[in-house]
This record gives C-alpha cells, structure tokens and sequence, in this order.
C-alpha cells in the first residue's frame, strides 16, 4: 500500500453514521485483512467507540493503549494520554503511523481549523452521508473543498430499496464507481454492537454465525473496504 496510512473519518451532520461506519471497517480490515489499526477519538463529542475496548494491552507500557483485537486493532484513549508539555497530536500519530498499517482517526462533525488541517494532511477523507438528496446537495455546497484530495464518499445504513438509492446518487452527481461506498442497515451489527461483540460477528464464519443478512452484509463491507484500499492506490499512483 505504499507506506503507513492516515485516514480520516468525516461527516457533517450527527446522524451521517460516521462512527458506525469507520468502527465496521476497522474490524473488518483487522479481522479479514490482518491491517494493523488504530483509531484515535477526535471528534467533538464521544461516540462510544471505545465502549467495545475494554481489554487493555498489558504488554504495552502505555495505558493509554487499549485494544478490540490482539495485535491487531487498538483504541487510543486520549483522556488517559500524559502528554508532555511540548508534545502535540501529530506527535502521538507519527508514533503510531510508525507501529501500524493504518491510523483511522474519527472527526465526526468537526470543521475548526485542527479538523481542516488533518483532513487536508490525511491521505484518504472518508466523507460519510445520509441517503438522503439533501446530505449531498449541502456536502457539495458547503463542504466539498474541506475533504482532501483524495475522498470517498460512504453512505451509513443503506437501504437497497430507499429511492435515493447509489446508482441514482452517482447519476445525478457524476461521482465515479469507485468513490461511493455503502455500509448496509444490519439489526443484526447493531446487536452485535449492543452485546459487545462486534469482533465475533465480522471474525466468526461458523454455521451458527451465517445468515443471509450476514452473508449480504459482509459481501457489502468487503467492497466499500475494497474501494478504500483502491482509493489509497489512486493516490500513490497521482
């Protein structure tokens, strides 16, 4: 993939799933892919993500490192991070883009000036929206010069047979293939995120595990992951 990667996560309005979405991708890109991640909270009001973390690495000296997957997925709790005085947040992700394959980093809602710059310095925006005409009509009005160069658009709790479906989205707004993405409604992932077991869902493949909404499902994540990572190739071959 051309190095260590930092991607943002982005959404402008509360319910855009930005969360849901950058939480289904990691797990599945831990899980099924064997990427090394980690996620840091930055946006401006805690949306749970560290409520399925709650092992701490022991092998780590650091408290601050909490993990979903052994060695492989991790939480950065940075209520818990004892910064010295001149240390600074891009310290902390130049530390972590040199232990791991990818830092995804969630600013839901954000737009001040720290939230421009590490949109603009992320080698890929994940812009989530609703599946909704209006989401896309104020991103492209108001927003669409926050994202970096590089972006993909992502579309949380999709519904296959909601008008504005994806096909109609990239007609009207002439958005290429490769850079719209969906995360299917699942009741059956928001189960798994209520009993903690998100990890299990994605991971385990078993009989008791399969069902058609599941199998569905993965096919789904498996492509908006397989267009991330060809959104990252998109930009080492710029």
């Amino acid at each position: 993939m051309g190095g260590k990667v930092r991607i943002v996560f982005w959404g402008s309005e509360r319910e855009s799933y930005v969360t849901s979405n950058m939480l289904i991708l990691a797990v599945y890109l831990a899980c099924r892919r064997g990427y090394r991640i980690a996620i840091l909270e930055l946006a401006e009001e805690a949306h749970g993500v560290r409520t399925f973390f709650g092992r701490k690495r022991g092998t780590y000296a650091q408290n601050y490192i909490w993990t979903l997957i052994e060695r492989q997925l991790y939480y950065i709790a940075l209520d818990e991070w004892e910064q010295s005085a001149d240390e600074r947040i891009t310290d902390l992700l130049s530390n972590l883009e040199s232990n791991m394959d990818m830092v995804f980093i969630n600013l839901a809602n954000r737009m001040d000036g720290e939230a421009r710059r590490l949109m603009h310095n992320a080698h890929l925006t994940i812009v989530n929206l609703k599946q909704e005409q209006r989401a896309f009509d104020n991103y492209y009005a108001l927003y669409a010069n926050l994202a970096s160069e590089n972006f993909l658009l992502l579309m949380g709790n999709y519904y296959y047979d909601k008008g504005y479906d994806k096909e109609y989205m990239q007609a009207k707004y002439r958005i290429p293939e490769w850079q719209l993405a969906v995360i299917p409604n699942n009741p059956e992932f928001e189960m798994a995120c209520a009993k903690k077991c998100v990890d299990r869902y994605i991971y385990k493949s078993g009989k008791a595990w399969r069902t058609e909404r599941k199998n569905q499902f993965l096919k789904d994540v498996e492509r908006s992951a397989e267009q991330l990572c060809e959104a990252l190739f998109r930009r080492n071959d710029m």
